[in-house]
Formats: structure tokens, sequence, C-alpha cells
């Protein structure tokens, strides 16, 4: 509801679908995305391991994070993005405005834990 609320917000012509996916599947239905007109996706967990395999191109943070939470249908062609880094960074800015007298400790073994 809030991906679609954001969508009719701007105007767009598009709608965000939940896809149910198994463990192990997910290589598959990523690489059909083109043909179903979808021209974006988002991964959680624990797809975003084997999303980043299924890519046929990779941003530097998703390749150094070997996972993938957003894809990019662009010609046919599948680009992997990682931007839990970004997302926790941009969450803790929010609060800090001079991060030289602070730190931060993560907790937790997760995707946007290693991305952080």
């Amino acid at each position: 509801m809030l991906h679609n609320a954001a969508i009719a917000a701007c105007g767009l012509d598009a709608v965000y679908v939940a896809f149910p996916v198994s463990a192990g599947t997910a290589p598959d239905l990523i690489a059909t995305a083109a043909q179903w007109g979808i021209c974006n996706l988002n991964v959680t967990m624990p797809h975003k391991q084997s999303a980043w395999r299924a890519c046929d191109s990779r941003s530097v943070a998703a390749d150094a994070l070997e996972s993938v939470n957003t894809i990019c249908v662009q010609e046919g062609r599948l680009i992997g993005h990682n931007t839990d880094g970004h997302g926790v960074l941009g969450a803790l800015d929010a609060h800090v405005d001079d991060w030289s007298e602070h730190q931060v400790v993560v907790l937790g073994a997760g995707a946007t834990s290693k991305a952080a």
C-alpha cells in the first residue's frame, strides 16, 4: 500500500506488486522479469544473494556485498544494485550532523548490517 500510494502521488503509470517466492526459485522469476514487462524489482531476504547471481551486471556496492536488493531492467538486461548501505546511512544522517565525534554499533548479521 505504501509503495502504490507513492506511485499514485507521483502520477506514475505503474503498480507495485509483491510476489511470494519460494526458496531457490528467485533466479527463475528474476530471469523472466523483462518478459512480464517488469521494469524494476526490489528483493528481500533470503533472495538477495541469488538475485546477485541472476543479474547480467551489478553496481560496485552490489558486487562488494555479493547481494542485490534492487534490479533495474534496461533493454532486457538485469542490472543489480544494493541500496542497503545508503538506507542505513540516510537514516543515521537524519539524526547526526557531525560524524567526527560519534561511533556506531551495528547489531545483526544480515545483508543490511553487512552493507552498513
